[in-house]
C-alpha cells in the first residue's frame, strides 16, 4: 500500500499508481516528472508530488520543498535538451488561474525567442496606500497560521527564525516545536540566551 494520499478520480494519482502511462523523466520516492501530452512548447514537462494535494495551497511544506528541489536540475535538462533560450516555471492554482487538473503540478516550459507564448502579463501598479494595506493583510494571515498542516513562519525583524507571534513568547510550545524545525531551533537558541 502506498504511503502517499491519493484521489481515485485524479488522473495524476493514476499516473503515480502506474494505472495510466506517462513519459516519465524522473521519479523519486515523493515526486514524478513527466512530459506534458499537450505542451505549450515541445519539452514542456510537469513535476508533481506523489501525494495528492489539489493545489499549491494544500501542498505540505515538505512536499513543496521536495518538488522545489527538483526544479533546477529538470530546468537545466529541459533547456539543454531543447536548445531553449530560457524557460518558465509555472504553478496554476485554481480554475481562475488556469489549473485544469486538481493535483498540484509545476510546469517547466522551454521558451524560444519568437515563440507564440505571450509574456509578460499586464501589470497593475498599486495606488496610494494599497501596497501597505495588502502587505498588512498578508502578514496578518501569516501570523494566524495559514498553512494546511502547520503554522506559517514569517520573518520577524527581531529574530529571523521566528514569526512575530512566537518571538514575543518566552518559550514556544512543544506542539509548535514538533511541527516546525525553525521554531524549534529559535526557541532553543532563546532559551540558551537566558541562562
Amino acid at each position: 500500500m502506498s504511503r502517499h494520499s491519493s484521489d481515485p478520480a485524479c488522473i495524476f494519482c493514476k499516473i503515480v499508481a502506474g494505472e495510466i502511462p506517462s513519459s516519465k523523466l524522473l521519479e523519486t520516492d515523493d515526486a514524478i516528472a513527466f512530459l506534458d501530452i499537450n505542451p505549450v512548447n515541445h519539452g514542456h514537462l510537469l513535476v508533481i508530488p506523489k501525494g495528492h494535494a489539489a493545489n499549491l495551497a494544500e501542498l505540505s511544506d515538505d512536499q513543496a520543498a521536495h518538488v522545489g528541489s527538483l526544479l533546477p536540475r529538470l530546468s537545466r535538462a529541459v533547456r539543454a535538451a531543447t536548445g531553449a533560450d530560457g524557460f518558465n516555471v509555472v504553478v496554476n492554482s485554481g480554475r481562475v488561474a488556469g489549473q485544469t487538473v486538481d493535483h498540484c503540478h509545476f510546469h517547466i516550459i522551454p521558451r524560444r525567442d519568437g515563440d507564440p507564448v505571450h509574456w509578460p502579463w499586464p501589470h497593475t501598479p498599486y495606488q496610494g496606500d494599497e501596497l501597505a494595506r495588502v502587505k498588512s493583510r498578508i502578514e496578518a494571515e501569516l501570523r494566524r497560521g495559514c498553512a494546511v498542516n502547520r503554522p506559517c513562519v514569517p520573518i520577524s525583524h527581531k529574530n529571523p527564525c521566528l514569526p512575530p507571534c512566537i518571538a514575543s513568547r518566552r518559550v514556544a510550545t512543544s506542539r509548535a516545536r514538533s511541527r516546525h524545525p525553525m521554531v524549534d531551533m529559535g526557541s532553543r537558541a532563546r532559551a540558551s540566551d537566558r541562562r
